[in-house]
């Protein structure tokens, strides 16, 4: 079993507790849409938050010496199953992932209003995501 680093957990946690805040930012902002700086900002401090929960994921899921799985969804699920994250919780936030492959690989298809209906509810989990990822690590990573 391979041991947990707690310094690139932590890190991680960092980045997405600070695009969280960078998200409700977008939220709260008078800025139009139209703006390709704004559209651009928003997608990437979204994309970067989503790729390190996609880091904790897989990170843990690999010190349990498990196959990560076939995406970063899976692996999240995986995280429902190993019992770091409830399982319902797992299964809603994997979402996210399959969200980040879209505007990765699909980016020509994005539309902005779907991603700004989409944020209120990927700030809420992914604020979730960061206290129990917290809270696995307070217990030792158990």
């Amino acid at each position: 079993m391979t041991p947990l680093d707690t310094d690139i957990m932590q890190r991680k946690l960092t980045v997405i507790l600070t695009e969280v805040k960078h998200l409700k930012d977008f939220l709260s902002s008078k800025q139009t849409q139209k703006d390709f700086r704004w559209e651009y900002s928003l997608l990437f401090s979204l994309q970067k938050s989503v790729a390190a929960v996609c880091d904790i994921a897989t990170h843990i899921i690999a010190r349990e010496s498990e196959e990560v799985g076939d995406s970063y969804a899976d692996a999240i699920i995986k995280l429902g199953k190993i019992g770091v994250l409830p399982t319902e919780f797992a299964l809603k936030i994997a979402n996210v992932a399959k969200f980040r492959n879209k505007v990765v690989h699909e980016y020509e298809t994005v539309d902005i209003n779907k991603v700004l209906e989409f944020l209120p509810r990927a700030i809420e989990d992914l604020a979730t995501f960061a206290k129990h990822i917290q809270k696995f690590l307070e217990r030792g990573g158990k």
